[in-house]
């Protein structure tokens, strides 16, 4: 693939997830189609402001949700480490967001805290833990979130993401390995790198190009056949 279109398409990739987090901003969480229709019309072509009382509100068009304040913050950690530091992604959430959040739902950066990032802040800030038992069972889609701009990354060096931790190997009983596994939880951004039951895949291949099996959260099955809920 030439060189150009495959920054482009990187660029693509990121800026249509930005541009798609802030226009969702104002429609977000609308389920009722009626009322989402007697607010915003039938077509929402541009960026909008979200209706007082509703998620996000205060906010302005085209600003970002927390989504996206988490994918800005992902993406400069990638830029200044070069790649995926698990120690500088963490210490960002230390240092630059946690801060800016109190574990409660209306309120931080974008107008709203998801559970699995309340869940993280509860532990980490809260409880003290460190930052290998602070993910949670709600880190679902935020970490596909975050997990699109390390994919973008590492869009020519897949085999790195299957690598599995040097700490844990394979023979490892899982209860020590669980979240530990960076060929799938670290490198898809979860908070602190905690293992999470409720993401999809369980199986990846490695760099040989065979599945393997990789490290579920102490006291979660696994699961029977190929790739399955968690």
């Amino acid at each position: 693939m030439p060189t150009q279109s495959l920054q482009d398409r990187a660029a693509g990739a990121l800026m249509g997830a930005f541009i798609g987090d802030a226009l969702a901003l104002g429609p977000h969480w609308y389920y009722d189609l009626d009322e989402l229709r007697a607010d915003y019309g039938d077509w929402i072509s541009g960026y909008t402001d979200p209706r007082p009382g509703r998620y996000h509100a205060g906010l302005k068009a085209g600003q970002a949700s927390q989504a996206g304040v988490l994918l800005a913050l992902t993406l400069d950690s990638l830029v200044a480490a070069g790649g995926y530091d698990e120690a500088d992604f963490c210490r960002r959430i230390d240092e630059d967001f946690f801060p800016l959040i109190d574990g409660t739902p209306m309120a931080g950066p974008g107008g709203y805290t998801s559970q699995s990032i309340r869940e993280a802040w509860r532990r980490r800030v809260g409880e003290g833990l460190p930052w290998g038992q602070c993910g949670g069972n709600a880190d679902t889609t935020e970490a596909a979130e975050r997990g699109l701009a390390i994919a973008v990354r590492y869009a020519l060096r897949p085999a790195e993401l299957a690598a599995p931790d040097p700490q844990y190997p394979a023979h490892a009983d899982r209860r020590h390995r669980g979240g530990h596994d960076r060929g799938l939880w670290r490198r898809t951004g979860h908070a602190g790198g905690g293992a999470c039951p409720g993401c999809q895949a369980v199986r990846q291949a490695d760099g040989a190009g065979q599945d393997r099996r990789v490290a579920l959260p102490y006291g979660h099955p696994w699961p029977s056949g190929g790739a399955t809920s968690g």
